[in-house]
């Protein structure tokens, strides 16, 4: 089984490092499979590789709204 790695934004969420949580994912017709903007390959949801960046929406998780 494939080791998950974590990652905390600046306001304390854990955010799973792997490809349904990149900024480089784009998602293809068959929901089983993203595309990689950066890579250009198909990969699985769970894919990790060295290109991984947090998601825009998901370094603003738990910001507050004021």
């Amino acid at each position: 089984m494939k080791q998950i790695f974590y990652e905390t934004n600046a306001w304390g969420i854990r955010v799973k490092k792997c490809c349904m949580a990149c900024r480089w994912k784009a998602l293809t017709r068959a929901l089983t499979l993203r595309r990689c903007k950066k890579t250009g390959k198909d990969v699985k949801p769970l894919h990790t590789c060295k290109y991984w960046e947090m998601s825009e929406a998901l370094k603003m998780a738990g910001r507050s709204q004021e």
